[in-house]
């Protein structure tokens, strides 16, 4: 297959791993065992192989995020709202996800700004 074609959602199959509670086989709808590859079973097994693309999460700055909240049509939103809105809803909390400290600087992550938007639009 062409490049182009390996990256065609029509080819694409994705899988989710999650940590699911089954306390016996027949419970999970299918079971998949991670093993050493070095391990004597490893080496006796059909193999499939996987690629993990590491990526690092797109961040953006506090006058970034309220650019694009004012672009989806709330004008009155700015760096007061922003702050205001962080301190009610603890945005900054880092088990909640929205963003995260480099050097000295908070950075949001994507999801910050659907939150905010979903906010924004249950209010009204």
């Amino acid at each position: 297959m062409t490049n182009s074609e390996l990256k065609n959602d029509r080819f694409s199959y994705r899988l989710l791993f999650v940590k699911v509670n089954a306390k016996r086989r027949g419970q999970a709808d299918r079971v998949i065992e991670f093993l050493d590859p070095k391990s004597p079973q490893a080496k006796n097994i059909s193999k499939e192989y996987w690629v993990k693309d590491d990526r690092e999460k797109p961040k953006f700055l506090p006058s970034e995020i309220i650019k694009k909240i004012q672009k989806t049509g709330y004008k009155q939103f700015g760096m007061h709202q922003h702050t205001q809105f962080w301190k009610k809803h603890d945005g900054k909390n880092l088990n909640k996800n929205f963003g995260v400290f480099v050097s000295k600087q908070w950075y949001w992550y994507e999801n910050w700004i659907e939150f905010i938007l979903n906010n924004l639009r249950n209010k009204k």
